[in-house]
Formats: C-alpha cells, structure tokens, sequence
C-alpha cells in the first residue's frame, strides 16, 4: 500500500478511538475508492444490531475528532475530513504527490444491515471485491 493508502488505513483505523459508539469492520482500500463497514452504537460483542448502519463509503471535508457520539453522516464527514486534512500535511512534507482537485467525492453509499446473513454477505463482497474488478475488454487491431 502506497503512502496515501496507508493515511486512509490509520484514519479508519483510528474511527473508534475518537468516536466511543463507532465500530470498524471489514474494509478495503481500492485504487479510486473504498469499501468499509462502519458499526453505530455498537454492541459491546461488537456484533451489529438491527440499527446498525453500513457504509460504503465513496470519495472528504471537514471537522475535529471529539468524544461525542456520533450518526453515520457525521462519522463518514469525519472520516473524510481528517483523512484529508492528513493527506494535505502529507502532500506539505512530500510524503505522498500533490492531486489537483478533490479527494473525495461528496456522497457516500450506505444501508442498513439487518440480520447476521447479510452481514456476512457484504462482508465477503468487501473482502473478494479487488478480484472482481472488472478490467477494459482488448480490442482487435
């Protein structure tokens, strides 16, 4: 993983220190996105419940971690925002290249997870999804 990914990783890594009812789970880092699950007011096993929320999250902006609880739209804006502002440090310190225009985009994907069944299904999909990349079709010369 390039120095940016590894940015990204720390910050998700970091999600359930700032934020006392934020849980991560499954996550991957793709070359022009991400998929992760984020658990909201987690269970003490750390299983989600029916309230718990996925996020598949796309691509950030701004505000400080804190030690307040948190819903997904404000953990997900967070994210997104400290990972940034991390890059732009990086970028300050040449430790990752300059990107001309936005890290993320403004949006994200998100569900709700209701049973264990389909936990463990979008927990595969994150897992196998870097091989079920579709690449460009070669074209006959």
């Amino acid at each position: 993983m390039n120095n940016a990914g590894q940015i990204i990783q720390r910050v998700w890594d970091e999600l359930p220190i700032y934020y006392p009812n934020i849980e991560t789970d499954e996550f991957i880092i793709m070359p022009d996105h991400i998929h992760g699950i984020i658990i909201v007011g987690a269970a003490p096993c750390g299983r989600p419940n029916v309230d718990t929320q996925i996020s598949l999250a796309g691509r950030p902006q701004g505000a400080a971690p804190t030690l307040v609880p948190l819903s997904l739209p404000e953990t997900v804006h967070r994210f997104k925002s400290l990972s940034t502002r991390r890059f732009i440090d990086a970028v300050k310190h040449k430790e990752v290249p300059y990107f001309p225009g936005r890290l993320w985009q403004s949006n994200y994907w998100e569900r709700i997870v209701r049973d264990d069944a389909e936990w463990q299904a979008l927990r595969r999909y994150i897992r196998q999804n870097p091989s079920q990349q579709i690449t460009p079709a070669k074209t006959a010369a």
